[in-house]
C-alpha cells in the first residue's frame, strides 16, 4: 500500500466530515488540500472535492473514526452514512488508479 500512498487522486468529502475537520489541528499537507476542495453544493448538504494524496485522505478518515461508531460510542446515522462513503471511495481509489 505504501507505493499508493503519494499517489494524488480527487475525491468527493461528505459535508459531514468536512465540518468536523474544519475545527480539528491538521497536518501542513493536510491543510493545503482541506483548503484548496472545491466546494460542491447537493440537494442535501455538499460535498468537497479534494485533490491530495492517498495519504492525506486516509489521515482525513482516520480523524474521523468516531463517525464509525460500534465499541459504544455513540454517532448518528448520518456520521456512520459519511465514514462508509469517504472510507469506500478511498478504497475505490486505492484499487483503481484511474479513477
Amino acid at each position: 500500500m505504501e507505493e499508493r500512498d503519494d499517489m494524488v487522486v480527487t475525491l468527493d468529502m461528505p459535508g459531514t466530515i468536512a465540518e468536523f475537520l474544519q475545527d480539528l489541528d491538521m497536518e501542513d499537507d493536510e491543510i493545503e488540500a482541506y483548503d484548496g476542495a472545491r466546494f460542491i453544493n447537493r440537494s442535501r448538504g455538499y460535498t468537497l472535492r479534494v485533490t491530495a494524496t492517498l495519504a492525506v485522505h486516509r489521515a482525513f478518515l482516520s480523524r474521523c473514526w468516531t463517525f464509525e461508531g460500534g465499541d459504544g460510542i455513540e454517532s448518528s446515522s448520518t456520521e456512520r452514512s459519511a465514514y462508509r462513503a469517504y472510507a469506500q471511495r478511498i478504497a475505490h481509489a486505492e484499487h483503481d488508479p484511474s479513477k
